[in-house]
């Protein structure tokens, strides 16, 4: 493998020094691996130098296994050490390719959260790196292996130990929120440049950054001309990650800018919310996306084209009372997420008693649980129709951890406590599966009902035989013809309608 090491100095001298350059890189283990030094003519004012570092058996960075070099930089002048730098960086290829995404050359297909980055304790800020690596494990624990924080640089902690843990992340800057974030003015321009250029100069060195998203949902002509302006310049600073113009597509579609490529290409991204229950025409649309020519939204579709969606959930109340009470004990009272609990606390408990809902629900937090049933069945199904879709490459749902203004979207709440969709969604995850899909709804008692069944993430020997239980009831299907390709196949069979539950069935 072999890398670039780029240094930018200034010197302050009036002429030009002949300077050394010492580099050194160290692997997980301690030892070093690489070792030079050069000369060269430090001239006055700003100086950039490359050193080109080549390593015969380089340990590629992943998810599975997230190895880190050490690489510590110095220059010397007239023996005396006048500059020194260390960066620790892993070494991995990111891309997308035939519809698909591909790490070091192996496809990898997305799955994701959004890290709302909103803390009990310090608002935007972890309260610690283990309250850093706890959401880190909750997420790989449920299947996840990208996380996108919404819309700001994060903490240097949490690249840090993402970079440790093996996740993805993808980076924004703090610019561009639907209509209402920045405010226009003539500094806008500058301003959006001033903190995309900083976010990409400060944190290019972390692997697990694997694009820059560069605005999300625009709608309005003064952000969205920026839009080919700021990726080009991103290009310019990092040519070696893809780079996202516009999460959403919402001002002329997404388009991605490929590594070391300054062309942009259309990408099939999307942002859709559909109701809990789901109903059968949200379940048809998730279901043929990428089958046939059309349109959602200013994005463009054309058939078998691969997808990220890159929003979709919905949403389902904390433990209202139980983190009220948390909140009291630990958290800040002057924080946003520490009144806004108490806030739904109080309307809940007048709501509930003027709906006569308190003879159903023996307080607000039995309540808060019926409805993360509720989120937890609408996101598992919503989920389990993506992943049986054959074109959609990666997902992204909304959202991983509880935010602010959308403080019940998490599968976490904001004291890192899973709700019961955070369980749902790590079954749906789970690799190989088998996913079933009724052709019907409503059912008569009795009735054998035809069911599509996809397998995905195994390759072969393929099952001539499984069996479906409810936990109650096991049903065998026989001499099953398998069909598809790349991990998944599809069959079609005829069970019981006895095998299904009522408004629930995984």
């Amino acid at each position: 493998s072999a890398f670039d090491l780029d240094l930018k100095f200034r010197c302050n001298e009036s002429s030009a020094q002949t300077a050394a350059l010492t580099v050194n890189l160290i692997d997980g283990s301690g030892a070093t691996v690489y070792e030079d030094e050069q000369t060269f003519e430090l001239q006055p004012g700003s100086t950039q130098l490359s050193h080109a570092i080549t390593l015969k058996e380089a340990k590629l960075w992943s998810c599975q296994s997230p190895h880190l070099y050490t690489a510590h930089a110095s220059i010397s002048l007239k023996g005396k050490v006048i500059a020194k730098s260390t960066e620790r960086i892993g070494l991995r290829e990111f891309t997308y390719e035939n519809e698909r995404f591909y790490l070091n050359g192996k496809r990898i297909y997305l799955r994701g959260g959004f890290w709302e980055g909103v803390y009990a304790k310090h608002q935007s800020y972890p309260d610690s790196r283990e309250e850093v690596r706890r959401e880190i494990e909750l997420a790989q624990a449920a299947g996840f292996n990208l996380l996108r924080p919404w819309r700001r640089p994060v903490p240097q902690m949490i690249l840090e130990e993402a970079d440790a843990a093996g996740l993805l992340v993808i980076a924004s800057p703090a610019v561009e929120c639907m209509s209402c974030w920045p405010t226009i003015t003539p500094k806008t321009p500058d301003r959006i440049e001033h903190e995309i250029r900083q976010l990409v100069l400060r944190d290019r060195n972390h692997a697990s950054i694997i694009w820059w998203e560069m605005f999300n949902e625009v709608t309005r002509k003064e952000i969205a001309e920026l839009i080919p302006t700021m990726s080009l310049m991103t290009r310019e600073l990092d040519e070696t990650r893809l780079i996202l113009d516009e999460s959403g597509g919402w001002a002329d579609g997404a388009h991605f800018y490929l590594p070391y490529s300054s062309e942009k290409q259309t990408l099939s991204e999307l942002h859709s919310y559909v109701r809990a229950p789901v109903s059968e025409k949200h379940w048809k649309l998730y279901q043929d996306l990428g089958k046939t020519d059309t349109n959602e939204g200013n994005t463009v579709i054309k058939a078998g084209t691969g997808l990220f969606v890159s929003e979709f959930g919905f949403g389902g109340l904390p433990e209202i009372e139980a983190n009220c009470t948390l909140f009291a004990a630990h958290g800040n009272p002057k924080l946003p997420a520490y009144r806004h609990h108490q806030k739904i606390l109080k309307a809940l408990k007048h709501s509930m008693a003027a709906c006569e809902f308190d003879a159903i629900y023996k307080d607000v937090d039995t309540f808060c649980r019926a409805s993360q049933t509720v989120q937890a069945r609408g996101n598992r199904r919503q989920l389990e129709v993506l992943l049986s879709n054959k074109n959609v490459s990666g997902y992204c749902i909304h959202a991983f951890t509880d935010g602010d203004w959308i403080l019940g979207a998490g599968l976490i709440d904001h004291w890192q406590r899973p709700k019961e969709a955070y369980h749902a969604i790590s079954e749906a995850n789970r690799t190989p599966s088998i996913l079933c899909f009724p052709d019907k709804r409503n059912l008569k008692e009795g009735e054998t009902i035809e069911i599509t069944i996809v397998l995905r993430g195994l390759n072969s020997p393929l099952p001539a035989d499984i069996e479906l239980s409810n936990g109650e009831l096991t049903f065998k299907l026989s001499n099953l013809n398998w069909s598809g390709q790349d991990n998944f196949q599809q069959t079609r069979a005829y069970i019981p309608s006895t095998l299904l539950n009522v408004g629930s069935n995984t």
